[in-house]
């Protein structure tokens, strides 16, 4: 059978512009929503496990919160523009457009009226109750029956290829359960942020977002609340190889003050006003009502009674920061983490990707808890992180194990085997000046083994390198780090017997306030603060660096040695302490 005459087949009629040939179903853009996603869904819902669904070229209009869910083993493909070297097929909009791994489709916001208009509403528990892969619902109060997400999310094998996305809510591609797959040559324009304070979070945009069903119960355990056990201890759900190379990540991360205009003379949050319920402008189609809540429970519930509503405008999210000097609601556009894994096992490859304008490339958490390790191989990408005023890590590559609870047993485990990184041949760029020494911008603690080499970084401001832990081996080789901030290399207490080797910190310039403890750890080259560690110069810098030696058996050649007194317990938790207050 062709494509001409494939309006009815053994699948019966198909829906206008689906056609089916042989194991590839191909889908004509309408430009309307809910068309689009509904016509996408149908080809992807009549698709046999292997096949291939093919979009053409044009816009696909997913609307707000159009979204399509795929739980079996598929290719999406888009067209591609030769000349143009970028995806000629573009769907814009959407709730994460495409939701991996659930059966279940996604639901959509509540509306409320306002000024004689229904206004999309987006509740506390939104990203709970109809985006979120392993939560859904948010969470199950003690002594109820936990949804099962193991009949509800299956493991596929998914590959993405030549597809542009237009600020979608949440990510472009969002996965709860992948085995595999591969996602090249995707062109991501920013994202509007998804509100997380349900489950204690920041309100965050991603390109691309893997969570893994094992975080939640432990998650929602330090809050009292019950889960599936079976979610993190062995299931298919947290495995999969999967590749990203070749796409394009422009997020225009940025935050704007409460009833501030963003740079084309646009309010972007405001309260709401029973008395006089229009949103700013009367523009009722820019804009949605959020709640924002201004305090907690003991339990990291937001307080019903002091959550406020506010008008804000699409393509933002409304969140109240308390940890300002003068705490107030801020408006976040962008994508915050262009690529994002949580709780997951496998290999990870990020390859030639560029991302210019997210507040943190690449975040890693507690991968490799249970099971397989988790390797991350992170080369040749170019990353030039977002230079707005507000940020929250401002890191290259942010990956980091934790020990958790358990949560049935309360007892705390350690990440086994963890995570492996090897971060090599990448471009980095942070502009951002003012940030303190906290904030490097490679923000390194996995509990496997760690490889920093060949990589150009320049930074304003913060630090270049900071490993906090690393068992098993570092190795900081072959980098070369430029501009100004507190350290361009630093190793913490956590990571022993490290290799530093012919690093070039020829333009690189100590500057800023150090570790402010009493005395002052000062700005240098590099500072240790374990053992062990071997230090050694290379290229043209030596002997002017200057290397901090806080620790004991660190043997530093071609370079100058300056012996740091002990540091304290205290002292070194308030390190730590500063670290996690990111």
């Amino acid at each position: 059978m062709n494509a001409a005459t494939a309006t009815t087949c053994d699948y019966g009629t198909l829906p206008p512009g689906v056609e089916h040939d042989g194991d590839t179903w191909t889908v004509h853009p309408h430009g309307l929503a809910p068309d689009d996603p509904q016509r996408i869904q149908a080809a992807v819902d009549l698709a046999a496990p292997g096949d291939t669904v093919r979009l053409t070229a044009g816009v696909f209009e997913f609307g707000d919160f159009g979204n399509v869910h795929i739980a079996k083993d598929l290719t999406v493909e888009g067209a591609w523009d030769a000349q143009a070297g970028a995806p000629a097929t573009t769907i814009r909009h959407g709730a994460w457009p495409l939701l991996v791994g659930r059966r279940t489709p996604a639901e959509v916001p509540e509306v409320l009226p306002a000024g004689g208009r229904e206004v999309w509403h987006i509740t506390q528990d939104l990203f709970g109750r109809m985006f979120a892969p392993v939560n859904y619902p948010p969470y199950t109060e003690p002594g109820a029956t936990a949804y099962d997400a193991q009949s509800d999310w299956v493991a596929v094998e998914l590959s993405v290829r030549q597809i542009g996305f237009e600020r979608p809510y949440g990510a472009a591609i969002w996965s709860g359960g992948q085995r595999g797959g591969t996602f090249e040559r995707l062109h991501i324009a920013s994202a509007w942020p998804m509100q997380t304070e349900a489950l204690g979070g920041k309100p965050l945009g991603f390109g691309i977002f893997w969570v893994g069903p094992g975080w939640l119960p432990v998650e929602l355990a330090r809050r009292g609340w019950s889960y599936d056990d079976r979610l993190y201890s062995d299931t298919e759900l947290i495995r999969g190889d999967r590749v990203v190379q070749d796409c394009v990540i422009a997020a225009d991360f940025a935050a704007f003050p409460e009833a501030a205009p963003d740079e084309a003379g646009a309010v972007v949050t405001l309260p709401y006003d029973p008395a006089s319920p229009m949103p700013p402008g009367g523009d009722y189609a820019a804009y949605v009502l959020q709640d924002v809540p201004f305090a907690w429970d003991a339990a990291g519930r937001p307080q019903a009674d002091m959550i406020q509503l506010y008008w804000v405008r699409k393509g933002y999210t409304a969140k109240y920061f308390t940890w300002l000097p003068e705490p107030q609601v801020y408006g976040l556009r962008g994508i915050y983490t262009g690529v994002y894994s949580l709780w997951t096992e496998g290999a990870l490859t990020l390859r030639q990707n560029a991302l210019d304008g997210c507040d943190t490339g690449f975040m890693l958490l507690g991968n490799g808890y249970r099971g397989r390790r988790f390797t991350a191989i992170i080369e040749r990408n170019t990353i030039d992180l977002a230079a707005a005023d507000f940020h929250y890590e401002q890191a290259a590559l942010f990956a980091h194990d934790y020990v958790l609870p358990n949560p049935f047993t309360g007892e705390p485990f350690v990440p086994a085997p963890g995570m492996d990184i090897e971060f090599t041949d990448n471009r980095i760029t942070r502009r951002r000046a003012g940030l303190g020494w906290a904030t490097p911008a490679l923000d390194l603690g996995a509990y496997g083994s760690t490889l920093v080499e060949g990589n150009e970084i320049e930074i304003a401001s913060g630090t270049g390198v900071w490993v906090w832990r690393s068992p098993r081996s570092t190795s900081v080789e072959l980098n070369r780090i430029a501009g100004q901030g507190a350290y361009a290399l630093a190793i913490d207490s956590g990571a022993v017997a490290s290799t530093l080797r012919a690093n070039n910190l020829s333009r690189f310039e100590p500057a800023g306030a150090g570790i402010p403890l009493d005395p002052p750890i000062p700005p240098a080259e590099i500072l240790l603060l374990s053992d062990g560690n071997t230090v050694t110069g290379g290229w043209d810098h030596e002997p002017d660096v200057t290397v901090l030696d806080f620790g004991t058996d660190n043997i530093i050649t071609g370079m100058t040695r300056q012996v740091g007194r002990p540091l304290s317990a205290a002292e070194r938790a308030t390190i730590n302490s500063a670290r996690d207050r990111k």
